[in-house]
């Protein structure tokens, strides 16, 4: 599998953000595994009931590690971090550093916890100001207001920056999907994603195809995935409500509007 986006953040930029007065913004993967939840004794990806107590014992490297029966999951939160001056009541200015958070706002908005389990949704979006993006999707048109989960069957549009309009058919869903990121971010394993197959050409999606919408192709261009990896043939697609909740967003259809001077 393949993925052209990620983004892969040191503890050096960590760091080092809290010295500079411009903004900044950051995103992590969360792990796979860790010393206390191992992989290899358990998928990460879901919470087992309890059956008694972990056991543990000293590991090679002298670290007390869990040898069986691991309780628990890991679950993550990605976040966003910000520094600047804000100016006081009497004038003064006051350095600033804070945090806030990015996945799970819808969740959080429901009252449910707003972690997740390690790989549900690798996505991103930009604020943009209105009228410098339009909301019609290349080759596709304006999408419909409410997303839907992507079924076994579908046939769907695929609007990509390299590959342009393609026609897919989706031939699995929740499947779990091991992503090769190369180097040092490694592979990280996927949940609940959705799988297509080519009908009008020979791949799914190309690369450079990575965050290509994937609508409906008989339901009035609704939003049913987000692609973000592929294997030259097939394409990987996390289901648009699954995104949505991840990043607390919604699909605006509102009409387009003059494009602004500042974008130009």
């Amino acid at each position: 599998m393949n993925k052209l986006s990620l983004y892969c953040v040191s503890l050096v930029l960590l760091a080092t953000a809290a010295t500079v007065a411009d903004a900044q913004s950051f995103q992590v993967q969360c792990p796979t595994t860790t010393i206390t939840h191992p992989a290899n004794l358990h998928d990460n990806n879901s919470e087992p009931a309890y059956n008694g107590p972990t056991s543990f014992a000293t590991g090679a490297k002298g670290y007390i590690e869990p040898t069986a029966n691991v309780n628990g999951a890991i679950k993550c939160q990605q976040i966003s971090g910000g520094d600047g001056f804000a100016t006081m009541g009497d004038g003064s200015q006051t350095y600033l550093f804070s945090f806030g958070p990015l996945s799970g706002l819808k969740d959080m908005a429901d009252g449910k916890p707003g972690t997740q389990f390690p790989n549900v949704v690798d996505a991103a979006f930009v604020v943009s100001k209105r009228g410098c993006v339009s909301k019609s999707i290349r080759d596709l048109g304006l999408p419909t207001a409410t997303a839907a989960f992507p079924v076994i069957g579908d046939v769907v549009h695929l609007s990509g920056r390299t590959s342009g309009r393609l026609t897919n058919k989706v031939m699995a869903i929740n499947a779990i999907v091991d992503v090769d990121y190369g180097g040092a971010c490694g592979t990280a394993r996927f949940v609940g994603q959705a799988i297509a197959e080519p009908i009008d050409s020979d791949a799914a999606s190309r690369p450079g195809d990575s965050g290509a919408p994937v609508v409906s192709a008989t339901l009035n261009g609704t939003p049913l995935g987000l692609n973000f990896a592929g294997d030259g043939f097939v394409s990987v697609m996390t289901p648009m409500p699954m995104v949505l909740n991840a990043l607390g967003v919604q699909i605006d259809t509102a009409p387009d509007t003059a494009v602004p001077a500042s974008c130009l």
